[in-house]
């Protein structure tokens, strides 16, 4: 009887080990699959640079085209940005129009 406990303790231990083996194969042969369809997706993004450099060029183009036909613009947009600057033409402006009523 004791050979017969050991006998289905191997055979368990055994069957388990084949199990696990089973297990591993398929998780291993899973993640190989989802590593290749991710790499596929990976490999099927165009590339954002030759896009973004067009249109980088293109803004840079547009940018001279509206400073060349209006120049003013330029200044405009140096008056709104800074605000240090505009101060003393507020200031210079209050005193022209006089005490407010």
């Amino acid at each position: 009887m004791g050979d017969t406990i050991v006998e289905m303790s191997r055979s368990a231990a055994q069957n388990f080990k084949d199990g696990m083996n089973s297990t591993v194969g398929t998780v291993k042969h899973g993640i190989a699959d989802t590593i290749g369809q991710a790499g596929d997706v990976v490999r099927g993004v165009p590339n954002p640079i030759p896009s973004m450099k067009q249109n980088d060029g293109r803004a840079q183009s547009a940018l001279s085209d509206l400073l060349e036909k209006q120049p003013l613009v330029l200044g405009a947009v140096a008056f709104r940005s800074a605000p240090q600057w505009r101060e003393p033409f507020r200031s210079a402006a209050r005193r022209e129009s006089g005490p407010a009523s």
